[in-house]
């Protein structure tokens, strides 16, 4: 009797084990489900914007009107960077597309500064309109490649969830399918045609410049290995105190400054983390976290504050927000660095919030470690009120501020910074602080995400 009964309770808990093994097993699999339907969704966004670019430099090469060159320019300008910021939501491990995202950055900033020469009343000189050529040219083979790529995966039954297999728990849940490794071949021969391809020097921006040389924030650092790239990552990456990532993967890649990319897996999260560290120094450069933001619950400010924080436990002294844009569910924002009450321009990062729990998912550190260095500024020859004085008169001047700004060919000039507004409209004006000269002009665009300079 005694027997029987202890078949009969082992033979329960087998049962209930086995019942609460499937519920586990079948949570994990509409895990697993969910995410690759994500993965998917980022990749058609990808392909989907690249062909939206070609029309959109096509239709930009052959209108005569300014006012469709400029509407079409900054149309080029936002579908870079939706593709971009797709394109880093993809879970590759097995290559690194940091110059991918770069080209897809530098060029829609570049029609975004071509937007705005336009509206300025400046036509487009033969060069830029070669240089939107070039561009036009590589959004031609980009899309041909990953249409191609499309096909091939989709022919060997691939599932993106693979290219973290074995990296987390969902991992072991995705059906085995062969690799992706010769399917990929396209955007690895993309990612280096890219990075090799000549650095735009122009006015952009100022939180976009680009065609810095020699990286002035790392100058007479060590390198460090792959091995310590990999703890720096880690270190800067996890937000919590039990650390939720970890790196798996960690190459060599070359781009302005070369550095290490280092993958990390979100242990028991969805997505991975891709982290540039420079060799030299050892600095984080960029990282962008793919995990899905479903929903906003934080305001701009509560974003704005997890930013400065984050900024602040990460040895970035002295740093002040100067605009900031909400994209989707997370909030971008930029910071420059000050000498006492100097805005330093060249030397920004710019820190990507999610708004659903405040943790930081993004960061930018290229144009802070290409541009950073001590300086030698020097002293204002004219005061702030004779610079006013250069203003035109019919100009309401609500703020003015000592600013260092760059400028084409990767000079920088020590100006006054001067809030206008004119008819309503805000614009800023640079005064050089020594000469009296004006130096350039933005308009200052307040829209449902934030602040945009044109």
């Amino acid at each position: 009797m005694g027997r029987w009964y202890g078949w009969l309770i082992a033979g329960l808990l087998a049962v209930a084990v086995i019942t609460l093994g499937f519920g586990q097993w079948r949570n994990q699999q509409r895990m697993a489900n969910a995410l690759e339907s994500g993965y998917q969704r980022d990749f058609y966004t990808v392909l989907d914007q690249v062909e939206q670019l070609e029309a959109l430099l096509g239709k930009g090469l052959v209108s005569a009107s300014s006012r469709q060159q400029v509407f079409l320019l900054t149309e080029v300008w936002s579908r870079a960077n939706t593709a971009q910021s797709a394109l880093g939501q993809l879970p590759f491990t097995e290559l690194n597309l940091s110059a991918s995202r770069k080209f897809l950055a530098q060029m829609g900033d570049y029609a975004y500064s071509m937007a705005k020469r336009v509206a300025g009343g400046r036509e487009l000189e033969p060069e830029h309109k070669e240089q939107l050529q070039r561009f036009y040219r590589e959004v031609q083979e980009y899309g041909r490649v990953l249409h191609r790529t499309e096909q091939e995966l989709h022919a060997q039954g691939y599932r993106w969830g693979t290219a973290v297999a074995g990296m987390s728990p969902l991992g072991r849940q995705v059906p085995k399918t062969q690799g992706a490794a010769a399917q990929l071949d396209g955007l690895k021969e993309m990612d280096q045609r890219f990075d090799g391809l000549p650095v735009l020097i122009y006015d952009g921006p100022y939180s976009d410049q680009v065609g810095a040389t020699e990286p002035k924030g790392l100058a007479g650092a060590a390198k460090i290995s792959g091995a310590e790239a990999e703890k720096r990552a880690e270190e800067f990456v996890n937000q919590r105190d039990d650390g939720h990532y970890r790196a798996v993967r960690t190459a060599e890649v070359e781009g302005s400054i070369s550095a290490y990319g280092v993958t990390l897996d979100g242990r028991e999260r969805p997505g991975i983390v891709t982290v540039d560290v420079s060799i030299q120094g050892g600095k984080i450069l960029s990282f962008l976290n793919s995990r899905p933001i479903e929903e906003a619950n934080l305001s701009g400010e509560e974003a704005e504050r997890k930013a400065e924080s984050f900024l602040a436990d990460r040895g970035f002294a002295n740093m002040e927000k100067t605009y900031a844009i909400t994209e989707g569910n997370s909030r971008w924002i930029v910071y420059a660095a000050k000498e006492g009450d100097i805005r330093l321009y060249p030397d920004q990062v710019k820190v990507q919030v999610a708004l659903d729990d405040g943790e930081i998912v993004g960061f930018e550190g290229m144009m802070y470690y290409l541009n950073h260095h001590r300086r030698n500024l020097p002293e204002p020859e004219l005061t702030q009120k004779e610079a006013a004085q250069k203003l035109a008169d019919h100009l309401e001047v609500k703020s003015g501020r000592l600013a260092l700004i760059p400028l084409a060919g990767g000079r920088e000039v020590l100006t006054y910074e001067f809030i206008v507004d004119f008819e309503g409209e805000t614009y800023l004006i640079y005064i050089n602080a020594l000469n009296g000269e004006e130096e350039n002009i933005l308009k200052l665009v307040e829209s449902p995400q934030g602040e945009l300079t044109i």
